[in-house]
């Protein structure tokens, strides 16, 4: 929409009549985000958030999550982003990934916090 040099300014230079306003669908899905931000919800949404970073930076990581899940017998998807241009069901996809492999996602979290060589990393897992 750009205030300055985007299409929306570009557009009211010549109609300055016309009202310019994001997507329903996106503004409807800000005030729930806003809504949510008090919530235990923005806990969860940290979560989604910590475990995309976790296995989507470090593919060694993601790989001994797969030979994990593979030792239990199943498969495993890494976990998605949690945001995005469709925030709901960006939101959605990755807590049903996170739900459907919670033990796998538990127990690989738990052994990095005994195992991992940097000190600081394994506190923080």
């Amino acid at each position: 929409m750009g205030v300055h040099a985007g299409l929306g300014a570009k557009v009211c230079e010549t109609a300055p009549w016309l009202v310019l306003v994001h997507c329903f669908n996106h503004r409807i899905e800000l005030a729930i985000k806003d809504a949510f931000d008090a919530s235990a919800f923005s806990k969860i949404d940290q979560m989604l958030r910590v475990l995309h970073s976790l296995y989507n930076a470090s593919p060694k990581r993601y790989r001994e999550l797969k030979q994990l899940a593979e030792a239990w017998e199943t498969s495993i998807l890494k976990p998605t982003k949690a945001t995005g241009t469709r925030w709901i069901e960006h939101k959605v996809n990755a807590m049903k990934i996170a739900l459907e492999h919670y033990g796998a996602f538990l127990s690989h979290i738990e052994s990095l916090s005994q195992t991992d060589s940097n000190p600081v990393k394994r506190a923080e897992f």
